[in-house]
C-alpha cells in the first residue's frame, strides 16, 4: 500500500492493534471514554445533524461537542430512569429502542447505556413479528419508540407471547423537543447515580441481522470494549466524516471511529427525509457552512451503502459531490462494479470498507489512489496474522473462504473449537496483486436447484440492473426447483417497451453465465416498480426470502403455467418436428442437429426440464386414462399363445443404471445395492474404459458419504448413449438384453 497513509477511516481492527495506540488504553467503558473526551476535549465538535427547515430555505446543523454528549446523555437519562423503578440492585435488564436515526436515538441510546441497561437498536423497517422476536430473543422488558412508529410498536407489544410494553419518548408525549432538554443542563448532572456500572465486556448495545434468508433478524450484541476499546486513537481533526447510514446500523460504528480520533461526524437527518441525491446535497452544503461559521472540520470522508453511491453516480452534482472527497467508503453490501468502475474512472477516490457485526472492521481497499484503480481487491497487510483465506472443502480452485483466527481483537462469537470464525464470506484472489482480494460471494447465499446444481444470483443480479435504465431490481429464485426465474422490478416509461428491452438485457447476460443459471423468458415475473416492490433491508438490500414469501403468488404461477398451459393444442405431426427444435433452440440459445447427441450438447437435467415444460405448453397432453384404455384394447387380442409360467422365481435380478455419477443416480445405486434382489447391478457410464469407469462411480459415492460396494455386486461399463449399441461390445448387449429384468435410466 505505498502511497496511501493511514487514516482513522480505513484503519481495520488488525491494523489498530498493531499501532498499539487504542481507545481502550485509558477507559473501558462507553461511558468512561464519554466522560474522558468530555473532560479532555470539551468543546470538540463530536456530531452534527444538518435540520431541515420548511418554507426557509438554507437548513440550519445542530452540532454537539463532546461536552453536550457526556452532559446531555446524562440528563436524559434522568427523564428515562422512572420506568426502571427505584430500589433496583443489579443489572436492569435490557431495553429495546425503535426510533429513525435522529437526534433522539443518539441521545436516548446514549441515556440508556448511562443508566446502566443494554440496548437493543431496532430498525425501523422490521416488522411486528420480527420486533417480537427481537425482544424476546433478547429479554426486552421495555420497547421505547418515539411518536412516528406507535401502531408498529403496539402492534409488536400486542402479538401473543409478546413480554414487553411499548413506552413512547416521555418528551414526546409532551411535545418537547429532545434539544431543549439537553440545552437545559444544570450542574446537577453530576448527582447523576447509575442503576449499574457496566465492565468493559457486558453488552452495551445490540445490532441486529437484516434477516435477509428468513424475513427474522437475530441479535448481535456489542459489548463496551468491542465498540471503541479496539479502535485506534489517531489524529483525526483536521477530517469530518458525513455518513448517510443509520446509527441503528453501522451509523453507530462510524461514530465511534471518528469519536476515538477527536473528530466530527455528520449523520443524515434520518427522522423526516428521505436519502436522496438532493438531501444528501443540501445536507453537505449544511455542513460547509458550519465549516465557515462555526470552524467545524471540513469534510472529507464520506461513508454510504451502494444504493446511495448508485442514486449519486446517476447525477452530475452528485458525482461532483463525490469527486471533491478525498475518500468514498462503500459497506454493507455489494456495489455493482459497473457503478464503482465508473466511479474511480470519473476521478472517486473510492474505497470498499469489510467487516461484520461479529469481527468489526476486517479489511478495507485502500491503497495509492493515483495508481491503482483495484477498488474491488481488499487488501490483506502482510503483518496482519489474525486473518486468512481458507480454501473451501475439497474444492481446488481459486476461491477462498475468510477466516478470522483467535487473537483478531474483537469476536463476537465463535464457530470452532479452536477459537476462530468462519465468516462465511467467500473471496478471489487478485491475479497480480499479493494479499490482494475481491469479494465473490456468501458461502450460504448460493441457490441449490432440485438437479443439485448451485449457483450465486447476486452477480446476475447485479449485472442485470446495473445494464438498463428500466430495471429497478431482480431477485433470481429456485430453491428446490428444477430450473430458476427471477421476479423483475420495471420502471414505466412513455415508450411502454419496458418488457422489451428488459429482456434483451436479460438475454444478453444469459449467454455470460453457467447454463443452470440461465433464466428463460417465460420464467420471469415482469412487475412494476411503482406499484410493488421487494422486500428490503435498511442498508437496501433485498431480502430474498420475505421477498419470495411477499411475492409467492407469481413464482407459483411461473413453474405451474408451464405445465399443461390451458393455450396447449394438438399439434399436427408434421409440425412436430419443427415445434420441437424451435424449443431446444429456444432454451439452449443454438440449434442442435437431429442426430446430434443431447449430452454432448449441454442439455443437462436443468435444460431437459425446461424443454419438456416449454413442450406441455403447446403440446395437449392427452387423458392418461383414455390412453391407458386405447392399449387395453389394442393389445387384448392375442394370436399366440403365453409362455409358460415359470416354476421358480429367481433369487436375483440384474439391473441396469445410467446416470450413477450424478447425486439421483448415485442414490439410486445406493438403494439397489441395499436390496440382495439385485446382484451384479451393471452401471453404464460415459468414460474411455472400465477402469476410468470404476473410478467414476466410486469417486462419486465416496463424495456423498455412500458405500462403495464389492467389485462382485457391481460392474462399471463403459458408453456412448449416443450410438445406437451404446458402444457395447456384441457380448455385453446380448448379455443386457438377455438377463437384465429391470432397467434404470436418469443419466441426461
Amino acid at each position: 500500500m505505498a502511497g496511501s497513509s493511514l487514516t482513522y477511516f480505513t484503519c481495520t481492527l488488525g491494523q489498530a492493534a498493531i499501532t498499539e495506540n487504542l481507545a481502550s488504553s485509558n477507559t473501558k467503558t462507553i461511558n468512561d471514554f464519554l466522560e474522558s473526551q468530555a473532560q479532555l476535549y470539551p468543546k470538540f465538535p463530536a456530531v452534527g445533524f444538518p435540520v431541515p427547515v420548511p418554507n426557509e430555505g438554507e437548513w440550519r446543523s445542530e452540532v454537539f461537542s463532546f461536552d453536550d454528549l457526556y452532559k446531555g446523555s446524562i440528563t436524559v437519562a434522568k427523564e428515562l430512569s422512572p420506568y426502571f423503578g427505584h430500589g433496583n440492585i443489579g443489572k436492569p435488564s435490557c431495553v429495546a429502542l425503535l426510533c429513525p436515526s435522529s437526534i433522539d436515538l443518539l441521545f436516548t441510546w446514549l441515556a440508556l447505556m448511562r443508566i446502566g441497561t443494554a440496548v437493543l437498536l431496532i430498525a425501523p423497517q422490521c416488522q411486528p413479528a420480527a420486533i417480537a422476536s427481537l425482544c424476546k430473543s433478547c429479554d426486552a422488558s421495555i420497547l421505547f419508540h418515539d411518536t412516528s412508529h406507535n401502531d408498529l410498536a403496539s402492534s409488536a407489544a400486542s402479538l401473543p407471547n409478546s413480554n414487553f410494553t411499548a413506552q413512547v419518548l416521555p418528551w414526546r408525549t409532551l411535545e418537547k423537543d429532545i434539544t431543549g432538554i439537553i440545552c437545559a443542563i444544570n450542574g446537577s448532572n453530576s448527582e447523576f447515580v447509575a442503576l449499574y456500572k457496566p465492565s468493559e465486556n457486558d453488552t452495551a448495545y445490540i445490532h441486529h441481522s437484516s434477516g435477509t434468508s428468513t424475513g427474522i433478524p437475530k441479535p448481535i450484541p456489542q459489548s463496551h470494549r468491542a465498540a471503541f476499546g479496539v479502535l485506534p486513537r489517531l489524529d483525526g481533526q483536521t477530517s469530518a466524516t458525513f455518513t448517510t447510514t443509520p446509527l441503528y446500523h453501522g451509523g453507530i460504528a462510524d461514530c465511534f471511529r471518528a469519536w476515538t480520533s477527536n473528530t466530527l461526524i455528520w449523520l443524515f437527518p434520518g427522522e423526516t427525509l428521505p436519502i436522496t441525491p438532493k438531501n444528501i446535497i443540501l445536507s453537505l452544503s449544511t455542513a460547509s457552512r458550519a465549516e465557515t461559521e462555526a470552524s467545524t472540520p471540513p469534510v472529507k470522508y464520506f461513508s454510504s451503502v451502494p444504493y446511495v453511491l448508485q442514486t449519486l453516480a446517476e447525477e452530475p452534482a452528485g458525482l461532483s459531490l463525490l469527486q471533491n472527497m478525498e475518500l468514498v467508503g462503500v459497506g454493507g453490501a455489494a456495489l455493482s462494479p459497473n457503478i464503482g468502475d465508473h466511479l474511480v474512472n470519473q476521478g472517486v477516490n473510492l474505497v470498499s470498507r469489510f467487516g461484520s457485526a461479529e469481527c468489526g472492521f476486517l479489511l478495507s481497499s485502500h491503497r495509492d489512489y493515483a495508481v491503482d484503480t483495484d477498488w474491488q481487491f481488499l487488501r490483506l497487510p502482510s503483518e496482519c496474522t489474525s486473518l486468512c483465506f481458507e480454501k473451501i472443502g475439497e474444492e481446488n480452485g481459486v476461491l477462498r473462504e475468510l477466516v478470522v483466527r483467535k487473537g483478531w481483537p474483537h469476536m463476537a462469537k465463535t464457530k470452532r473449537p479452536d477459537g476462530s470464525y468462519a465468516t462465511g464470506d467467500v473471496f478471489e484472489p487478485h491475479p497480480h496483486i499479493k494479499n490482494a482480494w475481491r469479494y465473490h460471494n456468501r458461502s450460504d447465499s448460493q441457490i441449490t436447484l432440485l438437479t443439485g446444481k448451485k449457483f450465486d444470483p447476486a452477480p446476475f443480479e447485479d449485472a442485470i440492473c446495473s445494464s438498463s435504465n428500466f430495471i429497478r431490481d431482480v431477485v433470481i429464485f429456485g430453491n428446490e426447483r428444477q430450473y430458476p426465474g427471477a421476479l423483475v422490478f420495471l420502471c414505466r416509461s412513455t415508450g411502454g417497451n419496458e418488457e422489451k428491452e428488459a429482456w434483451n438485457v436479460i438475454s444478453r447476460h444469459n449467454n455470460e453465465v453457467e447454463i443452470q443459471s440461465k433464466i428463460d423468458r417465460n420464467m420471469v415475473a415482469w412487475i412494476i416498480a411503482d406499484e410493488l416492490t421487494p422486500e428490503k433491508s435498511s442498508k437496501g438490500t433485498i431480502l430474498r426470502g420475505p421477498t419470495e414469501e411477499k411475492f409467492a403468488a407469481y413464482i407459483k404461477e411461473l413453474y405451474e403455467g408451464t405445465s399443461g398451459s390451458p393455450l396447449a393444442s394438438n399439434v399436427p405431426d408434421s409440425k412436430v418436428h419443427s415445434l420441437t427444435a424451435s424449443i431446444v433452440h429456444e432454451v439452449m440459445g443454438f440449434k442442435i442437429k437431429d442426430d446430434e447427441d443431447f449430452y454432448q450438447n449441454g442439455v443437462d437435467s436443468t435444460k431437459a426440464t425446461q424443454i419438456r415444460s416449454k413442450l406441455q405448453t403447446v403440446v395437449k397432453p392427452r387423458s392418461e386414462i383414455r390412453e391407458m384404455q386405447d392399449l387395453v384394447e389394442r393389445y387384448s387380442h392375442f394370436d399366440s399363445p403365453t409362455a409358460e409360467k415359470q416354476n421358480a422365481v429367481p433369487k436375483t435380478s440384474i439391473a441396469v443404471l445410467t446416470g450413477a455419477t450424478g447425486g439421483l443416480g448415485a442414490n439410486i445405486l445406493d438403494n439397489l445395492l441395499d436390496k440382495s434382489a439385485f446382484s451384479p447391478i451393471i452401471c453404464l457410464v460415459r468414460a474411455k474404459d472400465e477402469h476410468e469407469a470404476n473410478k467414476k462411480v466410486s469417486a462419486n459415492l465416496k463424495a456423498r458419504k455412500l458405500s462403495v460396494p464389492a467389485l462382485s455386486r457391481l460392474k462399471c461399463v463403459p458408453v456412448s448413449l449416443s450410438r445406437a449399441d451404446l458402444g457395447l461390445s456384441p457380448e455385453i448387449l446380448e448379455f443386457i438384453r438377455r438377463e437384465a429384468t429391470c432397467f434404470i435410466h436418469v443419466s441426461t
